[in-house]
């Protein structure tokens, strides 16, 4: 469903567009998220969302004085999310097989072009619904709803012998878990870590981020170990189980950070 690049841009316009002073920013983000995944029917139409991150950025970025004065504080429970945030990058990395699943169990032609088409779909929607959870019940609702939903896609997945709307369902909460996962991540770190400490911490998880990515691409289309598509969905759930055991470890260590903005 995404590329190396995809998911390099897909990691950096939430950082760029951090910057923009909002209440809304879980909506702003998966708006920007949306619009990238849109414009991705055409390789150079994803400049657009990708440039006017960029150019947002420029405009309103903090000040480096601002920056330096900024005590990083390593919080007990960074390990425990960075495991979250990696785990569900592979399962990002792996998404794709469902369809290799679909066609190794000979679901009809049919139900594979229309879930498709519902993928499609579900890529541009997730975002904004997660964009939108994020603001109205906070980042950690959100991330645990997704990976709820992500458990119950592969589920739903695998019972597509039983009833080909099985299938849809899946592949359509899969592909919203998916691109919803890139507006949760940004927000929840911010979340854990304040938006000061986000700029100076969460591009350093990118690097590392995109390796894990590119090498759970290549070594699931090397390994013998993957013969049968099968073994991926049981891959994606363990992915799915552990990712939320991770996140629900980290929340418990979280530091509580207040401000008086939303004190009444």
């Amino acid at each position: 469903m995404t590329d190396t690049a995809a998911v390099l841009a897909l990691l950096l316009i939430p950082l760029l567009t951090s910057v923009i002073k909002t209440d809304q920013r879980g909506l702003t983000t998966g708006l920007f998220i949306s619009l990238y995944f849109l414009s991705s029917m055409h390789p150079a139409l994803t400049l657009v969302p990708l440039a006017a991150a960029v150019t947002v950025f420029f405009q309103h970025r903090p000040a480096s004085a601002q920056l330096s004065k900024t005590v990083v504080v390593k919080s007990p429970a960074i390990p425990f999310f960075m495991v979250f945030f990696f785990t569900m990058l592979i399962f990002c990395a792996l998404s794709d097989s469902v369809f290799q699943y679909g066609v190794f169990i000979q679901t009809d032609q049919n139900v594979l072009r229309h879930a498709r088409k519902l993928s499609s779909l579900a890529m541009i929607t997730g975002p904004l619904l997660f964009g939108r959870l994020c603001d109205r019940r906070g980042a950690f609702y959100a991330a645990v709803l997704l990976s709820l939903i992500a458990e119950i896609s592969v589920l739903s997945i695998t019972a597509v012998s039983r009833a080909p709307f099985l299938f849809y369902t899946g592949v359509f909460l899969l592909s919203l878990s998916v691109s919803g996962l890139f507006t949760v991540l940004p927000l929840a770190a911010a979340a854990f870590q304040g938006q000061s400490q986000f700029f100076l911490t969460y591009p350093f998880l990118l690097p590392p981020a995109i390796l894990i990515f590119t090498g759970s691409q290549y070594l699931t289309g090397q390994s013998g170990a993957f013969k049968n598509p099968g073994d991926f969905m049981l891959a994606l759930l363990f992915l799915s189980c552990l990712s939320a055991l991770f996140l629900f470890l980290s929340w418990k260590r979280r530091f509580v950070l207040v401000t008086d903005r939303r004190i009444s």
